[in-house]
């Protein structure tokens, strides 16, 4: 992700792929902290990015339709660290702070619907 951030202009060059997330995904497991969140920062901004846009096509929905989950498992981490991380996350991009309250209770709930079983339970 630093790489797109310290490199603007190669944006266009680079395309995301299936690969390349499940990639990103395995790195969420990582035994280093700061490789974990990374990761889990990069999911998440990219979900932010793709979900805050309204025609967004369903083939790209369902791409990404695992983050949400992927990020609220992680809250089940032993690590205070991860747990921190999640709700930073949960409030920065799964359901932006900086949104309506109208809106960010949509989101919410939407949000609430729409992951497994297990992410509920870290609610």
């Amino acid at each position: 992700m630093h790489f797109l951030l310290n490199h603007p202009e190669l944006r266009a060059d680079i395309t995301v792929t299936d690969e390349l997330l499940n990639f990103v995904k395995e790195r969420t497991l990582d035994k280093k902290f700061k490789i974990r969140k990374e990761a889990l920062l990069g999911l998440a901004m990219l979900y932010k990015q793709h979900m805050s846009n309204p025609e967004i096509p369903e083939s790209t929905k369902e791409c990404i339709s695992w983050i949400k989950n992927k990020v609220l498992h992680v809250y089940y981490q032993t690590a205070l660290e991860d747990r921190l991380l999640v709700e930073r996350i949960l409030h920065t991009c799964l359901v932006p702070y900086n949104n309506t309250l109208e809106d960010r209770m949509k989101k919410l709930y939407q949000l609430f619907c729409s992951v497994d079983e297990y992410a509920i339970k870290a609610f």
